[in-house]
Parts: C-alpha cells; structure tokens; sequence
C-alpha cells in the first residue's frame, strides 16, 4: 500500500507529539489545534457547527485568514498557546498568553549541528507554488510534501544545505530553529500563502519578514535581518501543552 504525502507542517506535529510521548485521543471529547491548524472565521464556525468534539484545544495555532473570528464560544475554543502576538491580539487573548510555534522544538528532540555541504542554494516552495515552472530558479528543488516517516530524512537535508530560500513557512522555521542562513523567496509567479501569518512569525521574532526575489536579496535578508530573529523563551509552550487531550 502507498503511502500517503502530507505537507511537511502536518508531518511536523506529529514528529512533536511522538518525541513528547504523546498519543493524542482519537475518538474522545476534545481535539487538539496546531502546526497545521489556523484559526480563522470560517473554519473556527465549521469546527463549532460540528458535533464530534465538545471542545478544541489550541496549542501552537496562528490566524491565517482575513476576517477576524467572531462569534467563537470559549467553553468550545479553549487557548493554550498561540503561534505569535498576531493571533493573541486577534482573539483578545491575556498578554500572558504562552506564545510560539511548536516547530521551534524540534531542535529540542532532534539535536542536530548544521553541517552544510558545498552546493547551490536549496529552493523549497510551499506546495501551493509547487507546480510553478516558470520562474528563473535553477536551484535544486525540493518538495516540501513527504511521507510521514521521512520527517527526520527532511529535516537532515535542511540541516546539510548551506542556504534555503523557500515560500513554506515550516521550512523557514526550522531554518531559524536550527540557525540555518535561509529567506523567504519568492520566484516569478509564485504567491504568498496567507502573508499575516509571517508577519505573526516575524512579531514573535522581533524581526521583519519580507519576500526576497534574487539570490542576492536572500542573502542579504539573512545577514542583515535573519541572524537577527530571537526566539523566545519556550518553556511556558511546553508547560501549555494540554496533556488532559492525550494520554502515554
């Protein structure tokens, strides 16, 4: 039987909740919200309108749409952690708020060394842009969709690149996560997948995140901005977790 691809962010959260010993419940009253989850009006009211969970837990989600959310109930939306200041000033959440994107932990269970190896750069596009040929990039590509168990393969070849441009907001964070030289990058015809949840990234970083369009601009984005980028403290996410939505 073939295996299915994901995009690296679903793959990504499951890795997270391997490497914390959790298996979440599958059937049970609550649900749990993250990497790939964003929170946004429309969907926020189809999770509200369904009846198979009586309560969603985000850990770790950001706004990813244009409307903001209203008419939510907290006793069926309930906040742990959210991806940056973005999403808690949307939803008028405590500035106390736990804030981070569970992707910056994955150093945490996957202690790596960056050790890149000589070559072009790496061009990772977000899979919205994958079937875009026909920008002037003649790096090597790689596709930012993989088998669930080729989530740690993934992360090795990023760690092994001497400098990413990619348009897939995971791969940029893993980058910052492991301080690999990397940038957002944008070829001819590419888009933007949903720019606020960058800036939310960019806010939690205290760093400005931009598209770049040139070799050149990335790597000037990078020396002058991304080596910049502070990640927070992460603990108070890791305390967030609900551990009351899974069991070991």
């Amino acid at each position: 039987m073939q295996q299915t691809k994901i995009n690296f962010g679903e793959a990504l959260i499951d890795y997270i909740l391997q490497a914390m010993n959790y298996q979440p419940t599958i059937h049970g009253p609550k649900a749990l919200l993250s990497i790939s989850s964003e929170l946004h009006h429309n969907g926020i009211h189809g999770m509200q309108r369904t009846r198979q969970r009586k309560q969603y837990i985000v850990w770790g989600s950001g706004f990813g749409g244009k409307k903001t959310p209203r008419g939510y109930t907290r006793d069926k939306l309930q906040f742990r952690a959210v991806r940056g200041p973005i999403t808690r000033d949307r939803f008028k959440l405590p500035k106390n708020t736990p804030m981070g994107d569970p992707g910056f932990l994955i150093p945490k269970y996957l202690p790596l060394k960056p050790d890149p190896q000589p070559g072009p750069p790496l061009y990772i596009p977000h899979w919205t842009n994958r079937n875009n040929k026909t920008g002037d990039f003649g790096h090597q590509r790689l596709n930012v969709e993989i088998h669930r168990t080729n989530t740690e393969t993934f992360i090795r070849k990023l760690t092994q690149s001497e400098f990413i441009m990619t348009n897939a907001m995971h791969v940029l964070i893993i980058c910052l996560a492991y301080n690999i030289p990397c940038a957002l990058t944008l070829q001819k015809g590419d888009t933007l997948n949903k720019p606020i949840k960058w800036r939310d990234i960019g806010n939690l970083l205290n760093i400005t995140i931009i598209p770049t369009y040139t070799e050149t601009e990335a790597r000037n984005w990078w020396h002058y901005i991304g080596t910049k980028a502070t990640i927070p403290n992460l603990n108070p996410l890791i305390e967030a977790f609900p551990k009351d939505l899974a069991h070991t």
